[in-house]
């Protein structure tokens, strides 16, 4: 799920080594939203905003998610390969 909100949102940050203190850490010093099917993790009060995502299939964890959280409102206007032109052409 991670490699697939990257490509959507870069603004994301994942890595297996992470412990668990060291994500609700994180998550708290940088204001993150901790997206996981960790109940526990959620359960820390460091973490403020979280979402135990139900799913366990990849293409389905950002299905659940774009739902959920509404992010559709939120995307860019541009598409991938729009961002990809303006970046090769200098306007990005």
């Amino acid at each position: 799920m991670a490699r697939t909100r990257r490509a959507g949102q870069p603004d994301c940050d994942y890595d297996n080594g992470f412990e668990v203190g060291e994500i609700a850490r994180i998550a708290a010093q940088q204001g993150r939203i901790v997206l996981t099917r960790d109940r526990e993790l959620l359960k820390r009060r460091i973490i403020s905003h979280g979402c135990y995502v139900h799913a366990l299939k990849p293409s389905l964890q950002l299905r659940e998610l774009n739902e959920r959280l509404d992010l559709a409102r939120s995307a860019s206007i541009y598409t991938r390969r729009d961002r990809q032109k303006s970046a090769r052409s200098g306007r990005w």
